[in-house]
């Protein structure tokens, strides 16, 4: 269930041509804007715009306008900006500066004083970059299977991190800093030592790509996702699977904590994001409402409110202390035995077949071991799952 009267501000946002989009875009990041061909980081800053409203920690937004009144736009060559599409971006934690990657392989600092960037990158395509909750570094996941670690001072790589065998495409720092995971198509997860830059704990059990993957607020587990439709949490410091998040009927792409640590979201692109506790791993929701895949997902302050972008155009306002609840009373497949639930239907449907999506969303083989496993699944069932 959306909330009346969040999607036309936040859709001016994302709207490019619209005079009151632009001031808005511009008064609420105090002079940064973003212009490029496609409008999905306009929509994540419209996200995180609308959770500092919500969440009413900021002041408003024109008083942190940079008192030159300079504009940054990350796309425009003559100030070092990036050639093509913007793909992310974030304040350090100063807010004085700005990380924005592109699609031009490169990541850039801006100085939002200045209006000039600092520019780290090379040749490889960058799929993700973070920055270390001190400010001091960025990690980049690469195309190439490996992690660069930028030293943000100096603008140049400080250590590269080799332990993938395909694409890296998600990296988290730990809240204190001191770890980073890496995820991505080896359907591998990775712990590392910052300082030693030493791994720590490989996490392996998921048969896919892993899209996505986040330190709790604690340090001590990780939430990976990926795209053969689960979730799975871990011991960040043995790379243990302590549960695994079955319910998603597609590729799952986002996962996040709740800042208290109660609670995981998952979504992806079967158009629902599933609120977990983080404890057992017990589903407590289905938000569903989303005609598409969901692109984007960001939690407010107090972890009540949970905002979900998606391919339908739509951003979606969810208060999880009545949407969720509402949802899971009323989901039409409960089946607390499993055998009748969609997720079901579709790994029956995977085993009997032998084939499964990939990440494109095609056609490939099912893996030997995920048939075997599959088949378990099925012969634990009572025989209605198969009839």
């Amino acid at each position: 269930m959306g909330a009346p009267g969040l999607r036309d501000p936040v859709a001016a946002l994302a709207d490019q041509e619209h005079p009151l989009g632009q001031q808005r875009l511009l008064d609420a990041l105090g002079g940064v804007a973003v212009g490029h061909e496609d409008h999905e980081a306009l929509v994540i800053l419209a996200l995180r715009i609308a959770l500092e409203e919500i969440a009413g920690e900021v002041e408003p937004a024109r008083d942190r306008r940079p008192p030159d009144g300079h504009v940054i736009r990350l796309d425009a060559a003559e100030e070092g900006g990036h050639r093509g599409a913007v793909v992310s971006i974030a304040f350090l934690p100063e807010g004085q500066r700005v990380m924005s990657l592109g699609e031009d392989h490169a990541i850039r600092i801006w100085d939002i004083a200045t209006a000039k960037a600092v520019v780290m990158g090379d040749e490889v395509r960058v799929w993700s970059a973070k920055v270390s909750p001190d400010g001091r570094l960025v990690a980049a996941a690469r195309e190439d299977g490996t992690v660069l670690l930028y030293d943000v001072a100096r603008a140049e790589a400080a250590a590269r991190l080799e332990g993938h065998g395909s694409d890296v495409y998600a990296v988290a720092f730990s809240p204190d800093g001191t770890r980073l995971v890496t995820a991505g198509a080896d359907a591998l997860a990775i712990v590392w030592d910052v300082r030693t830059r030493r791994r720590i704990a490989t996490l392996r059990g998921h048969s896919l790509e892993i899209f996505d993957a986040a330190f709790s607020p604690d340090g001590q587990r990780v939430v990976t996702a990926g795209v053969d439709q689960t979730a799975r949490l871990w011991n960040a410091r043995t790379g243990a699977l302590v549960e695994t998040l079955s319910g998603h009927l597609n590729h799952v792409t986002h996962a996040l904590f709740t800042h208290d640590g109660s609670r995981i979201v998952t979504a992806g692109q079967d158009g629902a994001a599933r609120l977990w506790d983080a404890r057992d791993g017990a589903l407590l929701g289905v938000l569903r409402g989303h005609a598409g895949a969901i692109t984007t997902i960001a939690m407010a302050p107090g972890d009540v409110t949970l905002l979900t972008a998606g391919d339908d155009g739509l951003v979606r306002l969810w208060d999880l202390t009545h949407d969720a609840a509402t949802e899971a009373a009323s989901d039409p497949n409960p089946a607390p035995d499993g055998s009748e639930t969609p997720e079901r239907w579709v790994n029956t449907a995977r085993v009997l077949s032998g084939r499964a999506l990939d990440a494109a969303g095609g056609l490939m083989a099912l893996p030997l071991a995920q048939m075997r496993s599959g088949w378990e699944e099925l012969r634990a069932l009572p025989p209605p799952a198969l009839r």
